[in-house]
């Protein structure tokens, strides 16, 4: 502990001396350029993010920070524009903006305040009327002023048209507002242990892993089920609930056109230990299916996947440990005799990933073009808008020895080893990547038979790489591998790392290569801006496959198995995995055409 503690004080003292550099480079802070930061200092920029984290999330009154930010940024035109029309008895317009269920809420905020000059307060009221009720009036004036608004939105990416201010105007904006799509069950005439909605419980759906697979899934069944939320944070539980049935959002919000759906199913909590299977069992019982979030999975058993075996239930986890894996998969048989779909490694990366190699693998194979080695590479900004969960894990994944394939042969080899430098696309660069011990190339090995696999990993900024190298080097790799010693490692670093969170953003990236014996190369790259919530996107989409997919197999899987048991499936997977970020289709056709005019 005292030399967790000297690490710490010096990744302080770094992170200070970073600031005035930091200062300077905000403006091209993709985070604060999306969200519309310009802040004269790093100091202000932290106030505004974490004053609008605290207005998206709890939904506060506006406090002393947001009327400093209104007197300094929100100019109050519409009003003003309003009060001189009223003055002259011209006839009034209005502006009126529409959902197009593409833009996240920190978005629309941004691009009302700034293109209408709107305050903080009224541009995120605005915002949430558009969300919940499908449009709103943003803005009055006289017709030429309403046109050049309009006109100025649209350059914005919203959708916005101009009605004259009377009676007529106001039943369109209402008839919009309170239309509802006539749609068909997302379900078909599929049928589930309860009826016509699957019952889902997911495990650690406290966490923030847990609570982005919530929401995702919550989209994706368009509120047809009913949820278990089983953890040990009820007051989470309740916030999440409170979200899904529309009256607020639990953290984030980003979500914007998600406000309308409407929760068809019931909402319910229900408190566990992963170490009591009685309480396990409770939770479980009569779901079609469950979802295991709570991590850490290193060092852990697989008494959750157990449990839903011996209750018959399809499983599915976002494991990211190589042992924890193979764990899952000696229960196979256990599963084949109950008759039970099982899934491990179903996250993001894994579970994304492998599902991109695998199809990627596929694709070349097609062409006659034989892979004879397989490479995974990614990045994070910063930690990626994740929580401790996952730091913890990053911090034991660095007591173990890396274990990639060399002709077909397991290799240990130390980890961060074997830098790379990788590039992920317009988006991310180049980055230098390290070697880190993954699941995925060991499953990946065992399925997709090729014979060189291994995967390596870069974050953002530099001083995290060599924070990590650090950490490997002087903390004692028995201490690093204890999961208390972890848990609190990653408690105490997480401010720290909240603070670059601020300054780098929260983005992800994940480029595939297969190569064959001639050294071409056939790659395909997947980007998105916020990791937490492409988490939960890619894992609510394998549970949507698990959920529709009704007689698959028994057994134990690994995503690249997914073609093999639900032939077509891949890329309807892939599809709804990937809509968050840059497409695998849309980047694999790409870099498939400019490696195939190589050839």
């Amino acid at each position: 502990f005292e030399t967790m503690r000297m690490l710490m004080a010096l990744a302080a003292l770094a992170a200070l001396a970073a600031m005035p550099c930091a200062a300077f480079t905000l403006s091209s802070s993709p985070l604060l350029q999306h969200r519309g930061y310009r802040a004269p200092s790093l100091a202000c920029s932290i106030a505004r993010r974490t004053n609008r984290v605290c207005r998206l999330g709890v939904m506060k009154e506006d406090s002393v920070v947001d009327k400093v930010f209104d007197t300094l940024f929100g100019t109050k035109k519409e009003a003003a524009g309003k009060r001189a029309l009223e003055e002259e008895h011209e006839e009034m317009f209005m502006v009126v903006v529409n959902d197009d269920k593409e833009h996240y809420v920190d978005e629309v905020v941004k691009i009302i305040r700034k293109t209408v000059g709107r305050t903080w307060k009224d541009s995120l009221d605005l915002t949430m009327q558009i969300g919940r009720k499908g449009s709103a009036i943003v803005y009055m004036g006289s017709k030429e002023d309403c046109e050049r608004m309009s006109e100025a939105l649209l350059q914005s990416t919203l959708k916005a048209v101009v009605m004259r201010d009377d009676e007529e105007g106001r039943k369109l904006v209402d008839a919009t507002s309170s239309s509802t799509e006539a749609r068909t069950s997302v379900w078909g005439e599929k049928s589930f242990r309860n009826g016509a909605r699957p019952r889902v419980t997911l495990i650690g759906g406290t966490g923030r892993v847990g609570a982005w697979t919530l929401r995702e899934l919550f989209k994706f069944s368009q509120g047809e089920i009913d949820i278990v939320i089983a953890g040990r944070n009820e007051k989470m539980a309740d916030k999440l609930k409170r979200q899904l049935e529309g009256e607020s959002f639990a953290f984030g919000g980003r979500e914007w056109s998600t406000m309308r759906t409407k929760l068809m199913g019931s909402v319910s909590f229900e408190p566990i230990s992963l170490s009591d299977r009685e309480s396990l069992a409770r939770a479980m019982k009569g779901s079609d299916l469950v979802i295991h979030t709570a991590g850490p999975f290193q060092n852990a058993d697989t008494k959750v996947l157990q449990v839903a075996i011996e209750l018959g239930i399809t499983y599915m986890d976002v494991c990211d440990d190589q042992d924890f894996a193979a764990k899952c998969r000696e229960l196979s048989q256990q599963a084949v005799e109950k008759n039970v779909t099982c899934m491990t490694t179903c996250g993001i990366y894994p579970g994304l990933s492998n599902v991109m190699a695998s199809s990627l693998t596929r694709q070349a194979r097609k062409d006659s073009f034989e892979p004879q080695s397989l490479r995974f590479s990614y990045f994070t900004a910063g930690t990626g808008g994740v929580g401790g969960t996952i730091l913890a894990s990053t911090f034991m994944l660095l007591a173990e020895p890396c274990q990639v394939y060399r002709n077909g042969e397991a290799v240990k080899l130390e980890p961060l080893s074997m830098e790379r430098s990788v590039d992920f696309g317009e988006e991310v660069g180049t980055r230098r990547t390290m070697l880190l011990n993954l699941p995925e190339v060991m499953t990946s090995h065992q399925i997709l038979n090729i014979p060189n696999v291994d995967a390596t990993f870069a974050t953002a900024p530099e001083f995290w790489n060599v924070l990590l190298r650090g950490i490997v080097k002087v903390i004692p790799r028995k201490l690093l591998s204890d999961r208390s010693f972890a848990s609190k490692f990653a408690a105490i670093s997480l401010p720290i790392n909240r603070l670059v969170d601020a300054i780098v953003g929260s983005s992800a990236a994940i480029r595939i290569d297969v190569e064959d014996k001639n050294q071409q190369t056939l790659s395909s790259i997947w980007y998105g801006r916020y990791l937490n919530q492409a988490v939960g996107v890619a894992t609510a989409a394998m549970a949507m496959e698990l959920l529709e997919l009704q007689g698959l197999p028994a057994g134990v899987f690994y995503p690249e198995e997914l073609e093999m048991i639900a032939p077509g499936r891949e890329e309807v997977f892939l599809a709804r995995a990937s809509k968050d970020g840059k497409t695998n289709r849309e980047r694999a056709a790409d870099a498939a055409a400019a490696t195939m005019e190589g050839r």
